[in-house]
Formats: C-alpha cells, structure tokens, sequence
C-alpha cells in the first residue's frame, strides 16, 4: 500500500511541475499590463461606484462612505477639499450648476496613503452620461507635490463630482478652472436630502 502512495505522489508532482511550466503560464507571466488591465477592469465592473459603464446600470448606495472633512468654495475659485473614508459607494461631494454646456480644467491631487485605487468624476444630473478618471494609489508625499489636469464638459444643469474607492482613505483637493464667472449660478458641497 506504502508503495502505491509513492507513485501517486510522484505522479501528483510531476503532473504540477508540468502545469507550472505549461506555454500559458509563460504567455500570462509575459503580459503583466494586460493582468492588471483585466483585473482593473474586474474591479470596476464590481464597484458599484458609477451610474453606468456602457449598458451596465449599476445600483448606487448613498451614506456609506464617510467624509471628515469638507470645503467647498467657489472664491477665489471653485475649489473642494474632502478627507473620507471610502467604502465603495459613489461619494459625492460638490456640484456645479452651470446655465449652458461649458468646457472646464479639473485640477487635482491627492493621497490614497498608499492604499488602493479610487475613481474621481462627474456626471449631470440630468442624465447618465458619467466622465471619470482612475487615479491610482499615491503616497502622503504626493499630496500637495503631484497635480492632474483633465478637460471635462460641464452640461447645464447642476454637475455633480465624486469620488469613489473601496476600503481605503483620502484625502483630495480637485480645482475647476476655465469656466466663465458668468455662466455659473451655483456652486456648494454635495449635500443627501436627508443631510438638507
């Protein structure tokens, strides 16, 4: 019986050993960027963080994540400074009203204290059309040091921005810039009805 169980373990090893050397694994080994593309995009399909992401509706859960700190202003320009803890809903945390479509420059930076990756956007209220960015994770350090700049559209209407990740800390400074004085009637912090 001693004997069997020898063979069967030979046979169970070489049999891995021969798994572990297959073509596939060198193939998968050699495509690093496609992994983690293919993992990222996993863990945006499974983020129930966007309203849509192209025929997808995805449920949004309002009240999870918890924001420490929030500034919204709008002189000398509009700018939001938010500290939170984000929890894998959709946290929204300023809107900009806006009396006709406009193009805008959003300015950011940010710290995930080296946790992982969250999604700045923003989305009109009057539709489902979202504009998001991933940012990736990013050290205290970076905070303050390291800006993004990205061309948006704002539609007219109210625009709501959010920022969404899960189980990690941020904190983020985003700045509009590039909007005519004239076009805008409002800018505040993102505030739920139950919060009014």
């Amino acid at each position: 019986m001693r004997g069997k169980w020898v063979i069967l373990l030979t046979g169970v090893m070489a049999a891995g050993c021969l798994a572990g050397c297959s073509p596939l694994n060198t193939v998968v080994e050699a495509l690093p960027d496609l992994s983690e593309s293919i993992s990222n995009t996993m863990e945006i399909m499974d983020m129930p963080n966007l309203k849509n992401i192209g025929n997808m509706s995805l449920e949004k859960e309002e009240g999870t994540s918890i924001f420490n700190e929030l500034t919204v202003s709008d002189e000398p320009g509009i700018s939001a400074d938010a500290d939170c803890w984000l929890y894998g809903d959709i946290a929204e945390f300023m809107k900009i009203t806006v009396k006709e479509d406009t193009q805008a420059v959003v300015r950011y930076t940010y710290t995930t204290d080296d946790e992982g990756n969250l999604e700045l956007g923003v989305y009109p209220k009057n539709n489902d059309e979202v504009t998001y960015f991933t940012l990736k994770k990013a050290t205290d350090e970076a905070y303050g040091t390291i800006w993004v700049e990205k061309e948006i559209t704002l539609e007219a209407g109210e625009n709501i921005f959010y920022i969404s990740g899960r189980d990690i800390p941020c904190k983020i400074r985003v700045e509009v810039t590039g909007i005519d004085p004239d076009l805008t009637e409002d800018v505040s912090a993102f505030l739920l009805p139950d919060e009014i």
